[in-house]
């Protein structure tokens, strides 16, 4: 096992991810991250993406071996775990959240077509209402 395969599986381990969230992390596929983890070296931005999700350098992400008795001195001085998973959490249902309204959005309520604002038939009536207020429409 090389130090790089080690040290993205302590990884995710030390945050407690499923590879799931660690691939929306760093922009993997959960199908990846287990690759990575059994060998497979992933490619530069994911690396870059990893490191700074850890908090090393590269350098130590690729060579040496992290592990809970060192990890803290291969990183600045930074808040309490508890507090950063705490953030974490946080910052993962607000992500989620603001893809579900994205899809929501998209679902034909408005278009930005040219600068212009394009009000379909899929408009509520309180959009229509608020976008005559700030604006002219034809």
């Amino acid at each position: 096992m090389t130090s790089l395969q080690q040290n993205i599986a302590f990884i995710v381990e030390h945050y407690r991810l499923t590879a799931k969230e660690f691939g929306d992390i760093v922009g993997a596929t959960e199908g990846m991250v287990k690759q990575y983890k059994n060998g497979a070296v992933p490619p530069p931005p994911i690396l870059f993406a990893i490191a700074d999700y850890a908090g090393v350098s590269l350098d130590v992400l690729m060579r040496e071996k992290i592990t809970e008795k060192n990890y803290n001195s291969f990183r600045p001085a930074d808040i309490p775990y508890d507090v950063a998973r705490e953030i974490q959490k946080q910052l993962n249902t607000i992500l989620k959240k603001i893809a579900a309204l994205e899809k929501q959005e998209t679902k034909g309520k408005l278009h930005f077509i040219g600068g212009e604002n394009v009000i379909n038939k899929k408009t509520n009536t309180n959009t229509k209402k608020a976008l005559k207020s700030s604006q002219h429409i034809r």
